[in-house]
């Protein structure tokens, strides 16, 4: 790879929108409806309910970077199943951003002639992507 190939987009790259608090706020607002729908069904009991505040204030806190709170959103249904309606839409349009990102910066490559950075970018493009998936 040549030196001046773009790096790999990283989560503060523009991918994440440019302030961590507003996804924290969606984040957050999402559990809340999450729990308060939960409750009224009788679907999530008030034990739980706390359990997922709880995991919620310590895994989303104010002042967390944009880095840490996209390596944070995949794990919050890990324990949670019924995060996954708040999970999965964050994640797949988080995706979708570094994916196209990096389309963007492999065809410009490609339009360079610079076919073997082209194929790394791609190649990181897509190591990025199943980790994210983890």
């Amino acid at each position: 790879m040549s030196d001046n190939a773009a790096p790999i987009p990283t989560p503060s790259a523009a991918a994440v929108p440019k302030e961590a608090g507003s996804l924290r706020e969606r984040v957050q607002k999402a559990v809340v409806k999450v729990i308060t729908h939960g409750l009224e069904s009788g679907s999530i009991s008030e034990d739980r309910a706390r359990g997922i505040a709880k995991m919620i204030l310590e895994k989303v806190p104010d002042g967390i970077s944009d880095k840490e709170l996209i390596e944070v959103v995949p794990t919050l249904d890990d324990e949670f199943a019924e995060l996954g309606e708040v999970v999965i839409p964050i994640v797949v349009e988080y995706e979708e951003k570094v994916r196209k990102i990096i389309e963007g910066k492999v065809l410009n490559l490609v339009r360079a002639r610079k076919f073997e950075d082209a194929i790394d970018m791609a190649r990181k493009g897509m190591d990025y992507s199943k980790q994210l998936a983890k």
